[in-house]
């Protein structure tokens, strides 16, 4: 069954070798390997189908990028080439003028990235971008903002920088205050609880269990 995937995969590539209007087809068989495992040819069939999208074509040039940073990140483990496409997705947010959580969240993915490579410096330079970006949020993306922070926080955490975590839960629990029973709330109280107790702030974490 696989060797049958495999062939129609190729055959999709023989296919978009002979149109014009091509990059579909390579990303469709994209896909298609990246559903078979075969990690290393995803990679090749995206990236034909990136250097064949229209250049005035920004949603799809950024899904590729997305694509590829994710492919090469978390499967392929090729964090250089990782970092290429997720600062090739920042460099498009700041071209357009993609603000708040979605900027946040190419930020927050670059800073992964430099996590996994061991580059703590980096790393905190992308997460304070990511914070800088959710500063001033709307009703319309509030739950969004709220879950960014707390993903960045959480990123902190992970890298035992539990007064940046900590500073990170407080401005979310701030922003979640409208709805303080959620669930999402109540987890946001215990990760935070959680940040104090790791950096030993006693104090505060006394001042914070009598007010919950």
């Amino acid at each position: 069954m696989k060797r049958i995937r495999l062939i129609i995969i190729l055959a999709l590539a023989a296919v978009a070798i002979c149109r014009a209007d091509t990059y579909l087809d390579y990303l469709k068989a994209g896909k298609t390997a990246k559903d078979d495992k075969n990690f290393e040819l995803a990679r090749s069939f995206y990236k034909q189908a990136l250097s064949m999208v229209p250049e005035d074509s920004i949603q799809e040039i950024y899904e590729l990028n997305s694509r590829l940073q994710m492919l090469c990140m978390l499967e392929l483990q090729d964090y250089d080439e990782a970092l290429y496409y997720g600062k090739q997705k920042v460099a498009l947010c700041k071209k357009y003028g993609s603000t708040g959580p979605d900027m946040a969240e190419d930020y927050n993915m670059v800073a992964a990235n430099y996590a996994r490579m061991k580059d703590k410096q980096n790393c905190f330079n992308y997460l304070d971008s990511a914070t800088y970006c959710l500063q001033n949020p709307t009703a319309k993306n509030l739950k969004q903002v709220i879950e960014m922070l707390g993903s960045i926080a959480m990123a902190y955490g992970q890298l035992d920088e539990w007064e940046k975590a900590a500073s990170n839960f407080e401005i979310a629990l701030k922003y979640s205050e409208k709805r303080p029973l959620c669930d999402a709330h109540i987890k946001l109280l215990a990760l935070y609880a959680n940040s104090l107790y790791k950096q030993k702030n006693t104090p505060k974490l006394w001042i914070f269990s009598k007010s919950v």
